[in-house]
C-alpha cells in the first residue's frame, strides 16, 4: 500500500549496514555548536594545573590546588583529579579560602583517570589556548562511542531495523551535548567508549568462542576503568550477559566472568593503594566503606536515575526540588518504573536479550547513585540498556510479536507507555537538544559566575575577601582560576563565614571578633522551605558543596580551626553535629581597610558591601525563602 511505503523505507534505512557510521556522523554534526561553549569549572583548574607551572602565577600556587610539579606528565597521570585529600595540602587550600573552614581534614575526594589525564595533558601540550579543539577532542570520543554503541546494538537487537532504532534513540540523546562541550568531562566520553567495546568484545568471545575477543574485552574494560570509575558499570553489563544472553552451560558462564571480575578488583586495590578514594564528604560516598548509607542512596535515587531514562522526567531537576516536591517526584518516578516494567513483563519473559538490557540497565545505575547530585549526563551506561529495551519494545509492539497481549486494557497501557516513550525520546528531542545548547551558558552566567561576581577592583588584588554569605562555597575553588583567565584582580585570600543555605545572625563581640550563628539547626543546613519555593537553585549549590561536608558531622564546641589570618572557634553544635555558631578572631580590626566585606542577597543574586556592625550590635541576614535582611 502507498500509506506503508515511508515506514518501510524508513525500516530499510534503520536497517541499512551503514547505520552504525551515518547515525554517529549525524550526531556529531548536531552536537557541533558545543564547540563554542568555552571553559566550564573543572576546565579553570585543569588549566592551571596543566600548563607549565612556571606560568601558573603565585596567587594560584598559594590556593594549594596547582602545587609543585604539577604540569609534568608523571603528576597530572596521578593527581590531575585529585580534589581533596592525599598530595594536596589542606592546610594551605583553608588559608587561602579555596576550601571554606568547615572542611573536615579527614575529607578525601580523589579519584584516578590516568587515561583521560593524558589526554588533557596532550591538549595543553598541542593547543592550550584553543578551547575549541580541545572540544573537539571531546567530539571525537562522543563519536568513538556512538559508534561503538551502534555495533553493540546491532549484534544484539533482532530484527536490524529495532537496533537502528536503538541506536538512533540513543546517539541523539540530548544530554550528551553538556558532555561534550564540558572539557573536564571527557572522561566519560571515553569510559562509555571502551566500556561498551569490551562487552560487544565478550559477546563476540562467547558467541565464537573466540580467545582474541576474550583479551579484547579485558582489555577494553582496564581502559574504560582507567578513563573513569563509570567503567565498573562494564561488569554490570557482563554479568547480565553471563545469566540471559550466553547460551554456555552455567559452569562456562560463571568462569566466564572471572577474568572481569579480577580485573576489577586488582584496579581497585591499585586505586586504594596510590591513595585514590572517597570519604568523610557528603557529596560522593564508596559503597564498600559505607554500605547503609548506600542502600540509603540507592534507594532514594535509584528511581529518579531509572524514570528519567524511561520516562519523561529529567535527574537533573530532582537536586532543585523542595523536600515535598522531592518526595513527590520520588513517588512518581517509583509508580512509573514499575508500571512501565510491568507492561513491559511479557516482553521481558520471553526475550532474553530484553532481560540482559533491563538487568545492565538497573545493576549500571548503582555507581551513578553514590554521588548525591543527580545529573543526566553521567547516565550513558544507565541509557544503553534502558534505550536498548525500549527499542525493543516499541518494535515487538509494531510488528505485534507473540508476547504481545490481545488484552485491550494491556494493549491500552502499552500503547500509552509507547506514546509517552516516542514522545520522550523521539519528539521532544529537538526541543531538548535547544535547552541544551542555550542551558551551559545560561547555567554560566546566571548561576555559576553571579555567585562569584565579587567586583573587579584593583584594590581586591591587595585585600583579604570576607563572604558573609556564600550560596555556594563550591564555586570560590574556581574563583582564582576564573579571574586568572578573565585577567581580572585576584583576591588575596577568601574568607566564606557561613553558606547562604538560611538566614544567619552576626554579633560583633569586639574590635577584632565577630559571632556567627544560624538561625537553621546548623550552619551548613538547609533553611525550611514554603511551600512557594517548590524549586530553588540554593538547592543544587548545596549539594554541590557538600563536598567540603561531612555526611555525618561530629564537630565539637570548643574545636579550635587555625588558619594564617584568622581564628576560628566553634561555639555551638546542631543537631546535626555541623557547626551551629562560631566565633572568629581576625588579626586585624573587623574595620580595617585590608578587608573587603561582602554580602549576598537572594531577591537580587548579587553581591553587596557589608558594613560591619559596632562592637556589641549585631544584624541578621536572611536565608533563600526569608525577609530581607534586617536587625535583630
Amino acid at each position: 500500500m502507498p500509506a506503508s511505503r515511508p515506514v518501510h523505507l524508513l525500516l530499510s534505512l534503520l536497517a541499512h549496514r551503514y547505520v552504525p557510521i551515518m547515525l554517529p556522523l549525524i550526531a556529531v554534526a548536531l552536537t557541533v555548536p558545543a564547540l563554542w561553549h568555552g571553559l566550564m569549572l573543572d576546565d579553570y583548574i585543569f588549566r592551571a594545573r596543566l600548563i607549565d607551572s612556571s606560568f601558573a602565577g603565585e596567587r594560584l600556587h598559594e590556593t594549594g590546588w596547582v602545587p609543585a610539579g604539577s604540569g609534568t606528565p608523571s603528576w597530572s597521570i596521578q593527581n590531575l583529579y585529585r580534589l581533596l585529600g592525599p598530595d594536596l595540602d589542606l592546610q594551605k587550600l583553608m588559608d587561602s579560602g579555596t576550601a571554606p573552614w568547615w572542611t573536615s581534614r579527614s575529607t578525601m575526594v580523589s579519584f584516578w583517570r590516568p587515561l583521560a589525564a593524558i589526554g588533557d595533558w596532550v591538549d595543553y601540550r598541542l593547543w592550550p589556548d584553543r578551547v575549541g579543539l580541545m572540544q573537539a577532542h571531546n567530539l571525537f570520543w562522543f563519536a568513538a562511542a556512538m559508534i561503538a554503541v551502534s555495533l553493540l546494538y546491532r549484534s544484539l537487537i533482532r530484527p536490524l531495523w529495532a537496533a537502528g532504532l536503538a541506536a538512533s534513540l540513543y546517539v541523539l540523546d540530548d544530554s550528551f551535548f553538556t558532555a561534550v562541550s564540558w572539557i573536564a568531562n571527557r572522561h566519560t566520553l571515553m569510559s562509555l567508549f571502551f566500556g561498551v567495546l569490551a562487552v560487544l568484545a565478550h559477546h563476540h568471545a562467547r558467541s565464537r568462542k573466540s580467545g582474541f575477543f576474550g583479551v579484547l574485552s579485558i582489555l577494553a574494560l582496564v581502559l574504560s576503568l582507567l578513563s573513569a570509575e563509570a567503567g565498573v558499570a562494564v561488569l554490570a553489563y557482563l554479568g547480565a550477559y553471563s545469566l540471559f544472553a550466553d547460551d554456555d552451560r552455567p559452569a562456562g558462564r560463571v568462569l566466564s566472568l572471572v577474568p572481569s571480575i579480577v580485573t576489577v578488583f586488582l584496579w581497585r586495590l591499585v586505586y586504594g593503594s596510590l591513595g585514590h578514594g572517597v570519604s568523610h564528604n557528603g557529596l560522593y560516598l564508596d559503597p564498600a566503606a559505607e554500605p547503609v548509607r548506600f542502600v540509603a542512596a540507592l534507594a532514594e535515587r535509584g528511581p529518579i536515575v531509572l524514570v528519567s531514562q524511561l520516562g519523561p522526567q529529567p535527574a537533573v531537576l530532582y537536586n532543585f526540588l523542595s523536600e515535598s516536591m522531592q518526595a513527590v517526584s520520588w513517588s512518581f518516578a517509583v509508580a512509573y518504573v514499575a508500571l512501565a516494567l510491568a507492561v513491559m513483563a511479557p516482553l521481558l519473559k520471553r526475550n532474553k536479550i530484553a532481560q540482559f538490557w533491563t538487568v545492565g540497565m538497573l545493576a549500571s545505575a548503582a555507581p551513578v547513585c553514590c554521588c548525591e547530585f543527580t545529573d543526566d549526563r553521567t547516565l550513558c551506561f544507565v541509557g544503553l540498556g534502558a534505550i536498548g529495551l525500549i527499542a525493543q519494545f516499541l518494535a515487538g509492539l509494531f510488528r505485534r510479536e507473540s508476547w504481545t497481549r490481545r488484552n485491550r486494557m494491556w494493549r491500552f497501557a502499552a500503547w500509552t507507555l509507547a506514546t509517552v516513550l516516542i514522545l520522550t525520546h523521539v519528539a521532544a528531542v529537538p526541543v531538548l537538544r535547544l535547552i541544551r545548547f542555550h542551558g551551559t551558558p545560561v547555567f554560566m552566567e546566571s548561576f555559576f559566575e553571579p555567585a562569584l561576581d565579587i567586583g573587579d577592583s584593583p584594590e581586591l588584588q591587595e585585600r583579604d575577601l570576607i563572604v558573609v554569605n556564600a550560596p555556594c562555597p563550591l564555586f570560590f575553588a574556581y574563583l582564582p582560576f576564573l579571574r586568572s583567565a578573565q585577567s581580572v584582580p585576584i583576591p588575596r585570600r577568601v574568607r566564606i563565614l557561613a553558606p547562604a543555605y538560611a538566614a544567619v545572625e552576626l554579633v560583633r563581640t569586639g574590635e577584632k571578633e565577630l559571632v556567627v550563628r544560624s538561625l537553621a539547626s546548623s550552619l551548613t543546613a538547609p533553611e525550611s522551605s514554603k511551600q512557594e519555593h517548590l524549586v530553588h537553585e540554593v538547592r543544587g549549590y548545596r549539594i554541590g558543596s557538600n563536598l567540603f561536608t561531612e555526611a555525618s558531622c561530629r564537630r565539637r564546641v570548643g574545636e579550635r580551626v587555625i588558619l594564617n589570618d584568622t581564628s576560628i572557634e566553634i561555639s555551638g553544635v546542631g543537631d546535626d553535629g555541623c557547626p551551629s555558631e562560631a566565633t572568629f578572631t581576625f588579626n586585624v580590626s573587623l574595620n580595617d581597610p585590608s578587608l573587603e566585606w561582602l554580602v549576598w542577597s537572594w531577591a537580587t543574586l548579587t553581591y553587596s558591601r557589608f558594613a560591619v556592625p559596632d562592637v556589641g550590635e549585631g544584624v541578621r541576614v536572611a536565608g533563600p525563602f526569608g525577609p530581607t535582611t534586617s536587625a535583630p
